[in-house]
C-alpha cells in the first residue's frame, strides 16, 4: 500500500489495513489469551465491519485501536500517527491506594505533584477513564489506569482539568517529558555507603548498556536495590541479570499457537474430526549466572507501569527467591509481538507467544505480585516521601547484609 496522507482512507485501504490484522490474529494471536480458538477471530471480524463503515480516518483508527485492545493484550495494538498524535500534557497521572487519579509527576508549575485530578471538562475522571479504558492496549485493569495518560490522544486536547482544591488548568501544555517520578535520575548511587541503588527506567539499549556499565560500582557493595518503577521494557536484559544472578537462573515457558493449512481448511467447511489450532510450547530453560556475578543482598522495587522486558527481568529473582519483590503488582504482559507497517505512519502490533510461569502458571494479564506490597499514596508525593524505598533500605537493614 502507498504511504498514506492526511486525508481519509480508500475502501481499498481500509480493506488492505483491516485484512492485514485478521490475518495477523488468526496467525499470530495466542488464543488461549482472549478465550476459545474461534472467539477471537469472531471479535474481530464484528468490529472490523464496524471499521469499513467508519465516518473518517479517525473514527477508522480509533475502531481497529479498540478492537485489539478488546483482546486484552498489552503487546497488541494499532497505530496511525497522523489521527492518534499525543499531545504533550507536561504530567503524569494515575490512580494510587487511595483510588484518587493524583498527579505522580509534573514539569508544570500551574500542576503540582500530589494533586489529583476530580474531572475533565466537569466529567468525573472515574468516568472519563471508563469511557476510554476500551481503547486502552493493557492486560488488567490496573495498568490500563496507570498509562492512561500516557495514551493523551484519548483525551481532549483542549480540555479543563479541574483539580481537588478547585483549580482549573489547561489539558495540554509546552515544555519537556519528564520521568515516571517527575525528575532527572541517576542510573547508580550509593546509600548509606553500603547499599547501592541501580534506577533503570527502561531497557532500551542506551540504558541496558549504562546499567552494565556500572557493575565494577555494584561489585563494591553489600546489597542493591534495583528500582524498575515506570520501566516499561524494551529489550530482556540477560547480560545484565547474568550479572546479578548467581547459579542457575529459571526462565520463563513460552507458548505460540500452531495454525494448520488442514485446520484452516476444516473450519471453513465445518468438517469435524480435523486438527485444531494447537500450541507449539517450549518448556522452561535455565540461564547460568556469570562466575562473578554479584552475590550481596537484592530487593527489587516495581509498580503498575513495570512491564514487559522489565518482568522478563524481575521473574527469575522472584522464582528462585534471589531478591525481594516490593512496591506494586507489575503490568502483566510480555510477548514478542509480530509488527508490521502498512504506511509510513500507520502501523500494528499482535503478541506471538504467550508466557507461562516456570510451573506452568498463567501469567498475562495477572502480573508479577510482590513479596511486600506498599503502595503510594498522594500524601506521600505532597510530602517527597519514597516509602517503597525507605521500606526496602530498612529490609536490607534488618533481614540482609546491609
Amino acid at each position: 500500500m502507498k504511504d498514506s496522507v492526511k486525508q481519509d482512507l480508500s475502501a481499498g485501504q481500509r480493506a488492505h489495513i483491516c485484512s492485514r490484522i485478521l490475518s495477523a490474529v488468526e496467525l499470530c494471536f495466542p488464543h488461549s489469551l482472549a478465550g476459545s480458538d474461534f472467539e477471537t477471530e469472531d471479535k474481530i471480524k464484528e468490529w472490523l465491519d464496524d471499521a469499513m463503515i467508519a465516518s473518517n480516518r479517525s473514527d477508522f483508527a480509533r475502531i481497529c485501536q479498540r478492537g485489539l485492545a478488546s483482546l486484552k493484550n498489552g503487546h497488541t495494538s494499532f497505530r496511525d500517527d497522523c489521527v492518534m498524535s499525543t499531545p504533550f500534557l507536561g504530567f503524569h497521572a494515575r490512580t494510587l491506594a487511595d483510588t484518587a487519579w493524583t498527579v505522580t509527576s509534573s514539569s508544570r508549575k500551574d500542576i503540582e505533584i500530589g494533586r489529583t485530578i476530580v474531572a475533565i471538562n466537569d466529567q468525573p475522571m472515574e468516568a472519563v477513564f471508563k469511557s476510554i479504558a476500551p481503547f486502552i492496549s493493557a492486560s488488567r485493569d490496573a495498568n490500563a489506569r496507570a498509562i492512561t495518560f500516557y495514551n493523551s490522544w484519548l483525551l481532549p486536547p483542549d480540555g479543563t482539568l479541574t483539580l481537588c482544591n478547585g483549580q482549573t488548568v489547561s489539558m495540554t501544555s509546552s515544555g519537556t517529558n519528564v520521568h515516571h517520578r517527575g525528575t532527572a535520575v541517576k542510573m547508580f548511587e550509593i546509600i548509606d555507603g553500603r547499599i547501592g541503588m541501580l534506577t533503570i527506567p527502561d531497557f532500551g539499549l542506551q540504558s541496558s548498556d549504562a546499567a552494565l556499565a556500572e557493575r565494577e560500582n555494584i561489585e563494591g557493595c553489600e546489597a542493591l536495590i534495583v528500582d524498575l518503577r515506570g520501566n516499561g521494557g524494551g529489550s530482556t536484559p540477560m547480560k545484565l541479570m547474568r550479572g546479578l544472578h548467581p547459579g542457575r537462573m529459571p526462565l520463563w515457558q513460552e507458548a505460540s499457537i500452531l495454525v494448520s493449512g488442514l485446520e484452516r481448511a476444516s473450519r471453513e467447511k465445518g468438517v469435524s474430526g480435523w486438527p485444531q489450532p494447537g500450541r507449539m510450547i517450549w518448556p522452561t530453560e535455565f540461564a547460568l549466572g556469570d562466575d562473578n556475578a554479584f552475590s550481596g543482598d537484592m530487593v527489587i522495587l516495581q509498580d503498575a507501569n513495570t512491564c514487559s522486558a522489565a518482568e522478563d527481568f524481575v521473574m527469575p529473582f522472584k522464582t528462585s527467591g534471589r531478591a525481594h519483590i516490593m512496591g506494586e503488582r507489575s503490568a502483566g504482559s510480555t510477548g514478542q509481538p509480530y509488527f508490521e507497517r502498512l504506511a509510513d505512519d500507520i502501523w500494528f502490533r499482535v503478541a506471538a507467544k504467550q508466557v507461562l510461569w516456570p510451573d506452568g502458571t498463567a501469567f498475562e494479564g495477572k502480573g508479577i505480585a510482590p513479596d511486600t506490597e506498599i503502595m503510594l499514596t498522594a500524601d506521600d508525593l505532597v510530602a517527597g516521601r519514597d516509602p517503597v524505598l525507605e521500606a526496602a533500605i530498612d529490609f536490607l537493614a534488618t533481614t540482609g547484609k546491609a
